[in-house]
């Protein structure tokens, strides 16, 4: 669905004289479409706590290791691995003898199918942190390509309304300016308990794709020059 909006400055308050008779004026133009989001990122994590920070750092590198290598057998889904830290854990009375380890994973793809169904199995070895949806950069470009089309033809139609409204015999561009928009849900946020091992015989249950919607919009400053 698409929407379209022109503001045009009130009145022509804005309006200059400028040599050979030329007036000068701005006005917006806005061009808007709402998208399915196509793109999932899954991000997962896993910490440990100890006494010895060398134990409980290995563990948490090995989890994470079998993790990116499990993912690596979907080549379409793309894996980033996040910060990974090991530090002392603080008590009322400073430092104790704690330490705490952590590592993050992030996984995205535009298939959502895949995607769901392996986040949820390296819940045996990581948490699910955060799922959120997104519109994919392919998806944004092409989507560009259709409202910079859509937003010209609503420019040109609305200076023409305003040359011919206020007695001019044509207009001229000097300047455009454009901006891109995006207005999406919000992230959907998870916080699942600790790895655990699943029941025998137990599948996995999916990631539930609910995307959503993303609205992408173009917006356009321009100063033409009219002329009786």
């Amino acid at each position: 669905m698409r929407f379209f909006k022109s503001l045009v400055c009130s009145s022509l308050l804005g309006l200059s004289l400028a040599h050979g008779g030329e007036v000068l004026t701005q006005f917006d133009a806005e061009a808007s479409m709402e998208v399915d989001n196509d793109e999932m990122l899954v991000v997962l994590s896993v910490s440990k706590d100890g006494s010895n920070a060398t134990q409980i750092s290995q563990e948490v590198l090995a989890k994470l290791t079998a993790a990116v290598e499990r993912s690596k057998q979907h080549t379409d889904i793309e894996r980033k691995t996040g910060q990974i830290n090991t530090t002392p854990v603080w008590g009322p009375n400073g430092k104790t003898k704690l330490w705490s380890a952590q590592a993050s994973l992030e996984l995205t793809s535009t298939n959502l199918n895949a995607l769901s169904r392996l986040a949820s199995e390296l819940t045996d070895v990581m948490q699910i942190n955060q799922v959120s949806y997104r519109v994919s950069a392919s998806k944004v470009a092409l989507t560009e390509k259709k409202l910079l089309s859509d937003l010209a033809a609503n420019f040109q139609r609305k200076a023409q309304d305003l040359t011919s409204a206020f007695g001019f015999s044509r207009h001229e561009i000097k300047s455009l300016n454009f901006s891109q928009q995006s207005q999406s849900m919000p992230l959907m946020r998870m916080a699942m308990a600790a790895p655990r091992a699943m029941a025998d015989g137990a599948a996995p249950v999916p990631i539930p794709q609910e995307s959503g919607k993303t609205t992408l919009s173009l917006r356009m400053s321009a100063q033409i020059g009219l002329w009786p």
